[in-house]
């Protein structure tokens, strides 16, 4: 009866162990998460910004751009018929 004890309580023990050992590898799975979720979200908001400013770039320099000039008539309908 005493050795079933002894397998008993070293079983609690060793499956104590095993559960705290998980609840600590969760812990640090979810702070890695959290940890990489930050960072993507950062990334977002950098790739935001440099979007902006080349928007905001691109409309500024666009005035030196040639502008298209609407083709002549005789080119796009040809000569006029009398």
């Amino acid at each position: 009866m005493a050795d079933r004890l002894t397998n008993v309580e070293l079983l609690l023990m060793l499956s104590e162990d095993v559960k705290a050992d998980n609840e600590d590898w969760s812990r640090d799975v979810w702070k890695e998460g959290a940890a990489r979720a930050k960072k993507v979200n950062e990334l977002l908001r950098m790739l935001d910004n440099a979007k902006l400013q080349l928007e905001a770039e691109a409309k500024r320099l666009s005035q030196y751009l040639p502008r298209e000039e609407p083709m002549p008539r005789v080119v796009t309908k040809g000569p006029i018929q009398p």
